[in-house]
């Protein structure tokens, strides 16, 4: 029996050639149809395939009038395939200068369906749809199509576009509303839609959007709403809904920037579109079939990925009757229904914008705070840790000498610039409101193992003021990245352990970091120093701190995100009795995109460097760690001092380490 991809091509074929289902018809009666009893297909079977009723009671069980299709692919929506229906007789046209154009070796038949065409409205609407991009994302400079489809304001437009469009850059807040998604680099992606980017065409006709009104659920019908605001919108109106409901045979038009698809036959794809990608096309098509079950239709007008958000408008009048969602290669194309829009603009939600700093509402205030007295009789990072005839200070303040935050001593009450808890301390920047340096001491030999804390806290010997709380990482996706691993100080006695536990979770230890930051080597380091039995006792002293820069990103008008992190860890060798200090950086590769092929930007690595770089880019003074550097050494020993050779060291296990 014919699946139904093979019936939909035919289907069209037969509605328009009703002799020809006829002649089919009388040769099966007669038994004459040629291969019919090879096949096995019964004459039954074909009087189905080919009786109008029959055809509409088995498109009924699909959910769909006029046609054998598959199924609704609610189901399926995300995957968003967009597809060729018919591989001859659905040219795709560039666009330029806001007009189609026609290429001269164009079928007889493509050429008397074109002459029919309204060309004012094709151009209206085609004036009217935009790319949706994303700003600074070279790798995925766009993901879809939008037009507007209402205008709150000469300078402002509603663009409705798909959900799975949408959630390239947006994710529904968890207090209601949307927001934008966070990139690598701590910003919110930005978005703009660009109703130009036609083939060979110079310059932008480009505005922002600055809020997310609607995302429909996965279950609802593929709509996203969006709002942008600019001075380009003032001369362009609306493409109005068409109150028409969505007919079988309905001439139809689809404006959109088809994307390569490797999905679609490759063959089918350089036909129509040869090697020109990215750029906006007007196709053209009709409806093929209703559901009577599903907020959907299918059509026929040739699309490619970069389509999703297309409007499906009237030829006739020039209407949108749909929102082009999806496809299957030859069977058909989805599209929602213009009143589904309706539906979405009546009732959309009111967004949060995200844009702008600042604008998220912040309700959250840290989760608890520690008062002064707490912390009497801490110890605080030592010096002399690792063992008599072994002084480890930490690092020295070096440029930021001026810029620390002065705190209370618990137990004196007088003022201090180091903040001590158990087994670790604290050197806080004033203008960060961050950790500059931490520094912790490690026992693995007496190291306890307890569960984490629920909660953070405020540390009250210095001014709220000069720590970022819990408002830097209400509803967004960053984490308080724990400066002083929560584990390392976590030893001695049962009650010192549980001092020092709670204490790693002050927001004096913590740091932003983007919840997508593989830290697996990062936080593992510890114990790949501690795992290869080269560290003394089994002790060691680790120094951590964010590596801050000017350009750093001004979040919510409280912090700025730092990209990179440092870390300097100090053990005796038992090899050789002498001190070892190596450095590591976990960055997304700004410090090292120039030199080096293998970066990938968002990719966090973790890599051993010199600490005479963790200097330079720190600018804090290590001169008294540089002399027991091994990677120091080495590169003055072999003269590679001025080369990159040896300069970053990947780290995916503890025997990419360079102790010696």
């Amino acid at each position: 029996m014919l699946s139904y991809k093979d019936s939909v091509p035919l289907n069209a074929l037969f509605r328009r050639n009703p002799k020809l289902a006829d002649e089919i018809r009388q040769l099966a009666s007669k038994g004459e149809l040629p291969g019919i009893s090879t096949l096995d297909v019964t004459k039954d079977a074909i009087e189905k395939f080919l009786d109008p009723s029959a055809t509409a009671t088995a498109a009924r069980m699909t959910g769909l009038e006029g046609a054998h299709i598959l199924p609704a692919p609610f189901g399926r929506q995300e995957a968003a395939l967009e597809a060729i229906v018919l591989s001859v007789g659905r040219p795709p046209f560039l666009v330029k200068n806001g007009t189609y154009i026609v290429p001269s070796d164009v079928t007889d038949e493509v050429k008397r369906t074109v002459s029919g065409f309204k060309k004012d409205k094709i151009n209206f609407v085609i004036a009217r749809s935009a790319r949706v991009e994303l700003v600074d994302v070279p790798r995925v400079p766009y993901v879809g199509t939008g037009w507007i489809v209402k205008k709150p304001a000469e300078d402002r437009a509603i663009i409705v576009t798909n959900r799975h469009v949408a959630a390239e850059f947006a994710v529904s807040g968890s207090g209601g509303g949307y927001r934008f998604r966070t990139a690598p680099n701590y910003r919110p992606y930005e978005t703009r839609i660009d109703f130009k980017e036609e083939y060979g065409a110079v310059g932008a006709i480009e505005a922002p959007v600055i809020k997310v009104l609607f995302i429909a659920g996965p279950r609802d019908p593929d709509i996203a709403l969006l709002e942008a605001h600019g001075d380009v919108l003032a001369d362009l109106t609306t493409i109005e809904l068409s109150d028409k409901k969505p007919e079988v045979d309905m001439d139809i038009g689809v404006v959109g920037y088809p994307a390569y698809d490797s999905r679609n036959d490759p063959d089918d794809v350089a036909r129509y579109f040869g090697d020109i990608f990215d750029v906006k096309r007007f196709s053209f098509g009709e409806i093929n079939s209703v559901s009577a079950q599903y907020p959907e239709f299918t059509h026929d007008a040739t699309t490619l990925g970069g389509n999703s958000g297309s409007c499906v408008f009237d030829r006739d009048s020039g209407e949108a009757v749909g929102l082009h969602f999806a496809g299957d290669y030859r069977v058909g194309n989805y599209a929602v229904p213009a009143v589904e829009i309706r539906k979405a603009l009546d009732g959309m939600t009111s967004s949060v914008v995200v844009s702008k700093p600042g604008a998220v509402p912040i309700e959250a205030r840290g989760d608890g705070r520690s008062p002064v007295s707490s912390f009497k009789g801490r110890d605080g990072y030592r010096s002399r840790f690792l063992g008599r005839g072994y002084s480890v200070a930490m690092p020295r303040l070096g440029d930021w000498k001026n810029d620390i935050t002065e705190v209370v001593d618990a137990d004196t009450g007088g003022t201090a610039k180091e903040l001590k808890y158990r087994h670790f301390s604290v050197i806080m920047s004033e203008s960060r409101k961050l950790p500059l340096i931490t520094a912790v001491n490690i026992d693995g030999s007496r190291s306890k193992r307890l569960g984490r804390s629920s909660k953070w806290y405020i540390d009250e010997r210095l001014s709220p003021s000069f720590q970022v709380d819990n408002a830097a990482y209400y509803k967004n996706p960053l984490d308080r990245g724990h400066m002083v691993r929560r584990e390392d100080p976590v030893w001695g006695t049962m009650e010192q352990a549980s001092e020092a536990n709670i204490d790693t979770f002050h927001y004096t230890n913590c740091a932003p970091q983007h919840e997508g930051l593989n830290q697996r080597d990062w936080v593992a380091l510890e114990d790949y120093i501690l795992g290869s039995a080269r560290a003394h006792r089994l002790r060691v002293s680790v120094f951590t701190g964010p590596v801050f820069k000017d350009d750093d990103v001004l979040y919510r008008e409280m912090v700025r995100l730092p990209r990179s992190f440092w870390k300097i860890a100090v053990l005796v060798d038992t090899s050789t009795m002498k001190l070892s200090a190596t450095g590591y950086i976990l960055c997304q590769g700004e410090l090292i995109r120039n030199i080096t092929e293998a970066f990938v930007f968002g990719d966090f690595r973790t890599y051993q460097v010199p600490l005479s770089l963790i200097a330079q880019e720190t600018q804090l003074d290590l001169e008294h760690l540089i002399a027991f550097d091994p990677l120091d050494s080495y590169r003055h020993r072999e003269g590679l001092e001025g080369t990159v050779d040896r300069l970053f060291v990947p780290i995916s296990s503890s025997e990419d380490i360079m102790l010696d």
